[in-house]
C-alpha cells in the first residue's frame, strides 16, 4: 500500500477507534481477524445488534456497500483511483 493509503486507512482506524471507544492497534487486530464481536463489544446493545443485522444480511450489506459514498471510500482504502 502506497504511503498516502497507508495514511488513510490510519485516519479511518483512528476515527473508528475513538467512535467504538477502543485502540486503533486493537481495532485494527479485530480487523484483520475478522472478529467483529470484539470490534461491536464496545458499542450499545441496539448499535451492535443493527450492525451485526446489516452483515449478515447479504442484500442489506450489498446495498450498503454499493452506495456512491462507500465506493468512495473503498476506494481510497484499496488505493483505487
Amino acid at each position: 500500500m502506497e504511503q498516502g493509503g497507508k495514511k488513510s486507512l490510519n485516519d479511518m482506524l483512528e476515527t473508528a477507534s475513538k467512535k467504538l471507544g477502543t485502540d486503533p492497534e486493537k481495532l485494527k487486530e479485530a480487523v484483520s481477524k475478522g472478529n467483529i464481536n470484539e470490534i461491536l463489544g464496545n458499542l450499545g446493545n441496539e448499535k451492535a445488534k443493527e450492525i451485526s443485522e446489516i452483515l449478515s444480511d447479504k442484500n442489506k450489506a450489498s446495498k450498503i456497500l454499493s452506495s456512491p459514498k462507500a465506493k468512495q471510500l473503498l476506494q481510497k482504502f484499496f488505493g483505487g483511483k
